[in-house]
């Protein structure tokens, strides 16, 4: 190769290394501007995303504090059901009383008596006699019940909450004169500050507070053959009654 042909080659070569520069170079910046541009694009789509997801979820909460209470009334009414096939009769209720407290938890739980004090079959609760009268007005005793764990005249208590019912729906109250029972309430707590009927010792402005099962057997008013069941929660700030007269929840 001849000095002139070296030459020319090397301008060539020289000549292409500002075109590659330019053209890498650009072919960068735009794969920058993409880059930002798909960016901004996944940012619209979460926007968009979480603008659906947070009214999914806020229905999804609102349908879980339904259906746990729908769940927790079924148990208590099928308990008091299988009471009714035991013994003959319904369990008995505490008429006249607008609070909410009666002594089902005693009689769906069953009770020994040893002259002295009720104790639940379980271990878990007692009541003594004064104490059962003053938060029952005219109730001495109760039906599901044995003398200590023995027969007493052929009555043998069982237990019907066995199988199903959680700590949380069981809570211990005064009913008046620092009287303690307990009684059935739902899982789902009366919201702080929601005006309503609440238990005795539970105001609106401390905490969430219980809500209790109601029970009617003596002339209940929507099951006239049996027993009224029903207990009201607060959803959206909307009361919510699920009872055992209706199959969906109702808006009093």
């Amino acid at each position: 190769m001849n000095t002139q042909s070296k030459v020319s080659g090397l301008k060539s070569k020289v000549g292409e290394r500002p075109l590659g520069s330019s053209s890498r170079t650009t072919h960068h910046a735009s794969r920058l501007a993409f880059t930002l541009i798909e960016l901004l694009v996944v940012i619209a789509i979460i926007a968009i995303l979480a603008a659906m997801i947070i009214p999914i979820t806020g229905a999804v909460k609102k349908m879980k504090l339904r259906t746990r209470t729908e769940t927790e009334l079924r148990t208590i009414e099928n308990a008091i059901n299988q009471y009714k096939t035991k013994h003959g009769f319904y369990p008995p209720d505490n008429p006249g009383v607008a609070t909410g407290i009666n002594q089902l938890f005693y009689e769906l739980s069953g009770t020994t008596n040893n002259g002295a004090i009720y104790t639940t079959l379980d271990r878990s609760a007692s009541i003594t006699p004064a104490d059962l009268t003053a938060a029952f007005p005219g109730k001495n005793g109760f039906m599901n019940t044995m003398r200590d764990k023995a027969a007493d005249e052929g009555i043998i208590a069982e237990n019907f909450l066995k199988n199903g019912i959680g700590k949380d729906q069981i809570a211990t109250v005064d009913p008046g004169g620092g009287r303690k029972v307990n009684i059935l309430v739902g899982s789902v707590r009366w919201p702080v500050g929601q005006p309503g009927e609440l238990l005795p010792g539970q105001p609106a402005s401390s905490a969430d507070s219980y809500i209790p099962f109601r029970y009617v057997s003596t002339g209940p008013t929507n099951n006239p053959t049996t027993y009224d069941l029903w207990i009201d929660i607060i959803v959206d700030k909307k009361t919510n009654r699920f009872c055992n007269w209706n199959d969906k929840y109702l808006t009093p």
